[in-house]
């Protein structure tokens, strides 16, 4: 068919004088601008790369450093509380032991304490303070107890 508008040719595009076409709204030829795409470099950008990992790096520190901790603490919930029981019935022991005979003990078996659930040990004991570490069964829960320092996550000296 032919566009009557197009100045000759079947197609409004191709026209075979290779003028160009004339547009209706405006009384001078129009441009058609060019459609192809601004090169582009092949394969990938290392900078952008680069920033990826780190980001992705910092994303992955910040969950180890601060989420990691909370949420194991909530899976070890029950071995933490059966591990600060233990701690604070065997200190009540040690208490009442230096008060009877004028020092602490090393030995658990001195001590009047029921079996527990835990690996109470005695770290040190001297006449004037002791050290206790408790450990779950499973190894994956460590508290220490002493009279100077409470209890606490880091090894009593």
């Amino acid at each position: 068919m032919r566009d009557p508008r197009a100045g000759g040719g079947d197609s409004f595009y191709a026209q075979p004088s290779g003028r160009a076409a004339f547009n209706p709204g405006n009384a001078a030829p129009f441009e058609v601008p060019r459609t192809e795409g601004v090169p582009r470099r092949v394969g990938r950008n290392p900078v952008r790369m680069l920033i990826s990992w780190a980001v992705f790096l910092v994303v992955v520190i910040v969950a180890w450093r601060y989420g990691f901790p909370a949420v194991m603490n909530q899976v070890h919930a029950k071995s933490i509380s059966a591990v600060t029981d233990d701690l604070g019935a065997v200190s009540a022991a040690e208490e009442n032991y230096q008060h009877l005979y004028g020092t602490f003990t090393p030995d658990l078996a001195n001590l009047a304490v029921p079996g527990t659930l835990s690996r109470v040990t005695v770290v040190s004991a001297s006449l004037g303070s002791y050290c206790l570490e408790g450990r779950a069964p499973t190894g994956s829960v460590v508290r220490y107890f002493s009279p100077a320092g409470g209890m606490s996550e880091v090894p009593c000296r």
